[in-house]
């Protein structure tokens, strides 16, 4: 039964795919490019720094009394946006495609 089930042809064409995944696997094990990363990880942390001061430049267009609600929503919708990047767009980033 194995001699017949080699000899069709099914075993060896996935083979060579599982040796292409282990190939491509193999490239991305290498090595993390430093310059990529760290281009990455200082945009990231621009665009957290700049969170405070568009909450405090909101904070001044809006009624005293609102000021406290608008930085508030700034600052929730920065750690929204923390947990999305680490969700969904670390993957998209350092993921194998």
């Amino acid at each position: 039964f194995g001699q017949a089930f080699l000899s069709e042809g099914s075993l060896p064409s996935l083979c060579t795919s599982t040796r292409l995944a282990q190939q491509r696997r193999q490239r991305a094990m290498v090595g993390i490019d430093l310059a990529s990363t760290a281009y990455i990880l200082i945009c990231t942390a621009m665009v957290q720094l700049m969170t405070p001061g568009l909450a405090f430049f909101y904070g001044g267009l809006v009624k005293d009394t609102s000021v406290l609600t608008m930085m508030m929503q700034s600052f929730v919708s920065m750690g929204i946006s923390s947990i999305v990047w680490y969700v969904v767009g670390f993957s998209l980033c350092f993921g194998e495609s």
